[in-house]
């Protein structure tokens, strides 16, 4: 069985009579498939400009409270705006320590209970249940670009709108809900736009390509795509890409 636990990941706790319907207003995910039966998702949070500002995975506790999980480098960026848009509705967020993020190769079998073979448990379940050796952070990153799951960092934030990402594809985004921040742009490029781009894994060897900002070229300085995601390992770099079709 593999494992990988997320440590650069925030816990945040959000709960209150409004908590529900404030995240289904705020997040593109549809809050309101989660449940007991289906207790965590990928979602994402956008700006007005329809453009990705962070993606993560939120989890049921009870009809009106949630876990979700922020990059350490985000959370606090996240949760101001978050808290800028919630003074008139009855929600409150804390910071916890209590909950654990994972991935694991055994949840293929509970795919209701998982999304994308992630999963959360309170740290103390956690640890008593699991003990298998973890998997590096170069071999899980790897995997999640293998399962076309981007991160978006304090780099990549704003830089993609959620076709980009394939979001709903990764069930992270929901045009049946209603509306959500960004939702105006995000369904007019969906429904309207005729720009169409793919994504792609590519493996090179260090020495045979190059990156300046935000783009990648080939040895003889042709421009391949722009970069979602990147890993190093040995002497090869692993790059998840969008390309633009013609």
């Amino acid at each position: 069985m593999t494992l990988f636990t997320y440590q650069n990941m925030q816990a945040v706790y959000s709960h209150g009579s409004d908590c529900k319907a404030f995240l289904q207003g705020q997040l593109t995910s549809d809050i309101n498939k989660l449940g007991f039966g289906r207790p965590i998702q990928l979602t994402s949070l956008c700006s007005s400009k329809g453009r990705v500002t962070s993606l993560f995975f939120i989890c049921f506790i009870s009809p009106n409270e949630f876990v979700f999980f922020l990059p350490d480098t985000q959370s606090t960026s996240i949760m101001s705006s978050l808290a800028k848009y919630s003074i008139f509705s009855k929600i409150h967020f804390n910071y916890s320590n209590d909950y654990v993020l994972f991935f694991s190769s055994y949840l293929m079998q509970y795919s209701s209970y998982s999304c994308l073979n992630h999963c959360f448990l309170k740290r103390d379940d956690f640890e008593f249940l699991f003990k298998s050796n973890e998997l590096s952070t170069v071999e899980f990153t790897i995997i999640n670009l293998d399962n076309r799951l981007p991160t978006i960092n304090e780099l990549t934030s704003g830089r993609f709108l959620p076709s980009d990402l394939d979001l709903e594809k990764l069930g992270a985004i929901s045009f049946k809900k209603g509306c959500f921040v960004g939702q105006e742009v995000i369904a007019r490029v969906k429904y309207l736009s005729k720009l169409k781009k793919e994504r792609k894994n590519f493996l090179f060897e260090e020495s045979c390509v190059s990156f300046v900002k935000n783009n990648f070229y080939d040895s003889n300085n042709k421009l391949i795509g722009e970069v979602i995601n990147l890993v190093y390992f040995d002497d090869v770099v692993y790059v998840f890409a969008l390309l633009k079709q013609v």
